[in-house]
């Protein structure tokens, strides 16, 4: 006899009424969820009756009350001790200091220039975790001892009178080497807040004190104090030179604080100038020789001030115009020539690229300043920006012969091949031409580094369609082996250097003086 297997019917869940007994911690995914909603809901709300902790003291802010302070640091005392030494117009104080990040920091405290003991080497005793710390518990310190010193009358306010006493051998020697036509001397400092400053001085210029070379005999506290130390010590010994009649030879140099008169061979105006010292005022005063024995003219007076020396000049030659105009003997066709002469501008019909290639024909004299308000200067930045170089920095080399000749060089920080230096120029005189003469080479050598760039990306594209209009823009990436083949061509820049000094010291160098021949007394 065959029996059929029949398939056995599953109970659903949760339904235990036909085993009759209950399992212990078995659910339903419905009665899970129920209780589990049902717990997180309770949790929320016990949660939400409570306040945070953490907001008790929180202070909301309200407009016009100030900032609030969101961290445990703080600066009080160092911002409070700045500008307390500002309002009192000392030096910076030093700080110094000492350890490190893993055994901690302390430090001192010192006021360079203020010879107060109390406020040298203030310390703190503890370690800090971190230099700002020492930096505000050193301030805390100093503070009440720098009000305190200040309220007693040790510490005063640097005034502007105060500061020309404390300076006033530097300035005494400033002004005797002016009066005596004198190269101005050379200062320079070494040490440190630490250790103490010394000051050297020298004489650039003076062959009469050729080799002499003056220092502080001992360190003192500031730059400033050497500095003035040697100053004196400086006037001291120009003084002595002057009664002994070693500047003899300088009398007869032309110069701002000069007054004689220049001498000529044919009758013809003289112009005395004179420089005040201590103020940018100017004085000119004309004398006309005759070509008898009648005595000689004079126009202008030194009394006179006028705050150029062009004005000074174009009065006192007014007064002489008027002069010979009134006695009849002033031509009357007479053409606009002499006088001053005003450098002539080129039209605008003549303006080339800046950017563009020199000329074949070019000579090699350097080539007029740009017209216009562009300057070698201002083409050098426009361009370096265009080959992606950025901004150009000037890097000087002081002489220390004489302080009026100037070496420089252009350098680019992020010119890869092209860092520098390029375009140096050496022993200039005047630092503005200095500086156009190193620019004009710089922009010189940029152009070809552009040439070289655009020659790359044309044969780069060379039957590309649509190439000709990616071109320009290549100018502004980097090509290799691109500073090897612009130095082959222009190399790295010229070096000058300029054999003539103008001793009359009239930096106004886009006017020249014309010379007009006058018969008197015929």
């Amino acid at each position: 006899m065959m029996e059929l297997d029949k398939a056995t019917t599953l109970a659903p869940a949760g339904d235990h009424s036909d085993s009759g007994v209950a399992l212990e911690g078995f659910y339903s995914m419905d009665e899970f969820m129920a209780k589990v909603n049902a717990e997180n809901a309770a949790r929320n709300a016990a949660t939400n009756t409570q306040p945070n902790p953490s907001n008790a003291n929180r202070v909301t802010p309200q407009p016009g009350q100030g900032p609030v302070a969101v961290g445990a640091r703080t600066s009080k005392y160092t911002v409070a001790l700045h500008e307390k030494y500002q309002a009192l117009g000392l030096q910076e104080p030093f700080f110094d200091y000492r350890g490190g990040s893993a055994y901690g920091w302390t430090g001192t405290l010192s006021f360079p220039g203020l010879d107060v003991d109390e406020l040298q080497g203030i310390k703190v005793d503890k370690v800090y975790s971190g230099k700002q710390a020492v930096k505000e518990a050193l301030s805390e310190l100093a503070l009440p001892i720098l009000t305190r010193l200040v309220d007693e009358g040790v510490v005063k306010k640097m005034d502007a009178e105060t500061r020309s006493r404390s300076s006033k051998y530097k300035v005494a020697l400033h002004d005797k080497h002016q009066k005596l036509g004198l190269p101005q001397p050379f200062f320079d400092s070494k040490g440190s807040t630490m250790q103490g400053w010394i000051s050297i001085v020298t004489f650039p210029g003076i062959e009469e004190l050729k080799g002499v070379t003056l220092q502080t005999p001992a360190s003192t506290r500031s730059k400033h104090e050497a500095t003035e130390v040697v100053s004196k010590m400086a006037y001291e010994l120009i003084e002595t030179a002057e009664k002994e009649g070693k500047f003899a030879s300088f009398a007869k140099v032309k110069g701002p604080a000069q007054q004689q008169a220049q001498e000529k061979k044919d009758p013809g105006p003289n112009y005395t100038g004179q420089l005040l010292v201590g103020a940018t005022l100017f004085t000119c005063q004309i004398t006309i020789d005759s070509n008898d024995s009648s005595p000689a003219l004079v126009f202008g007076s030194l009394d006179s001030k006028f705050t150029s020396k062009k004005v000074a000049r174009q009065e006192a030659a007014r007064l002489a115009v008027e002069h010979f105009k009134a006695l009849g003997t002033w031509p009357a066709n007479t053409l606009p020539v002499g006088g001053i002469k005003k450098r002539k501008k080129a039209s605008s019909s003549t303006a080339q690229d800046p950017f563009a290639p020199p000329s074949p024909s070019t000579s090699t004299a350097p080539p007029p300043q740009p017209s216009g308000s562009n300057s070698y200067a201002q083409q050098l930045q426009s361009l370096a920006l265009a080959l992606s170089l950025g901004t150009p920095e000037w890097r000087w080399t002081p002489n220390p012969l004489d302080r009026d000749f100037h070496t420089v060089a252009c350098y680019f920080a992020g010119g890869g091949q092209h860092a520098g230096p390029i375009g140096e120029v050496r022993n200039v005189f005047g630092k503005k031409k200095a500086k156009e003469e190193c620019a004009r080479l710089t922009l010189e050598y940029l152009k070809e580094v552009r040439k070289e760039r655009m020659r790359f990306a044309e044969e780069m594209l060379r039957g590309v369609g649509g190439g000709e209009q990616v071109v320009e823009a290549a100018v502004g990436r980097e090509v290799e082996g691109e500073k090897e083949a612009v130095e082959r061509r222009v190399g790295k820049g010229g070096v000058t250097e300029e054999d003539e000094m103008d001793v009359d010291g009239d930096d106004d160098v886009e006017f020249e003086d014309a010379v007009e021949s006058l018969e008197v007394g015929k």
